[in-house]
């Protein structure tokens, strides 16, 4: 009897969950908005990974992301699961939107025991002709969206109908780690780890926007996903020093800088 009670918590518990470690050579990070240059980095990186292979190898997506472009998202799950020799999965720390469609269109759809998906309704405008091209290019959209909501109910395995999805997605719809296997968005929880080849840092420039002024910010942080945080080395803007003693332009910068790495509830 202890025996078959013992088997259970393994099968249930993501403490007992399978686990996974990350290494330079099987996984890639996405842990900006969805946009052009995002996604083609991570298109650029997962090519590089699988460059030469002589045999088929697993690549973890590992997701932080509020979401973004959908055209582009889409555009980045069908390249992605066209490159030969390899199989994209993804993982997820914290996947919204753009991030929640990205999860269900690769591979196995895997999650941190506290890792969350947020799905919800489209958000976008467009212009044109009306009557004509309006309606056009509003009939597009809404067999684009059709075909996406087809997909994720496919993906969750008998337990969602169409309109079961399109009323949790009314308000937005939250999980986190087994509520979002027991809701058929996630196929498993995992136990991640981060190897030796990640247990360092790395420095970066990136370029945060506001009121009007462009702000290089050099940073470093840890090459793991799962170490958050970031440390600000220097910073310029427009092209001139800044030694972070202006408070408000400091707040701005630092808010540009979570959104950037983002990882957790905003």
């Amino acid at each position: 009897m202890l025996k078959l009670i013992l088997v259970g918590l393994l099968a249930i518990s993501p403490v007992f969950g399978k686990s996974i470690i990350l290494e330079e050579s099987n996984m890639v990070v996405m842990d900006q908005d969805f946009n052009a240059s995002s996604t083609s980095k991570v298109i650029k990186d997962i090519m590089e990974l699988a460059k030469d292979l002589k045999s088929p190898k697993d690549i973890y997506l590992v997701l932080s992301s509020p979401g973004g472009e959908i055209g582009v998202g889409l555009m980045m799950i069908d390249t992605l699961n066209s490159i030969p020799n390899i199989k994209v999965h993804t993982v997820t720390l914290f996947a919204a939107s753009m991030g929640f469609i990205t999860v269900q269109g690769l591979g196995d759809r895997l999650i941190t025991p506290s890792g969350t998906l947020m799905t919800h309704k489209a958000k976008g405008g467009f212009q044109g002709e009306f009557p004509g091209q309006l309606d056009s290019r509003y009939n597009y959209y809404l067999r684009r969206l059709a075909r996406l909501d087809k997909n994720v109910i496919k993906r969750s395995g008998g337990i969602h109908t169409l309109k079961s999805y399109q009323d949790l997605m009314e308000n937005e719809y939250w999980c986190e780690g087994q509520d979002c296997v027991n809701q058929g968005f996630a196929d498993s929880v995992i136990n991640l780890s981060c190897g030796k080849s990640l247990i360092k840092d790395v420095i970066e420039d990136i370029v945060i926007n506001f009121f009007g002024m462009a702000a290089k910010v050099t940073v470093k942080r840890s090459r793991c996903p799962l170490i958050l945080g970031v440390e600000q080395i220097k910073a310029e803007i427009n092209g001139k020093p800044y030694n972070f003693k202006n408070p408000l332009i400091n707040e701005h910068i630092n808010k540009g800088l979570n959104h950037r790495f983002h990882k957790g509830l905003k």
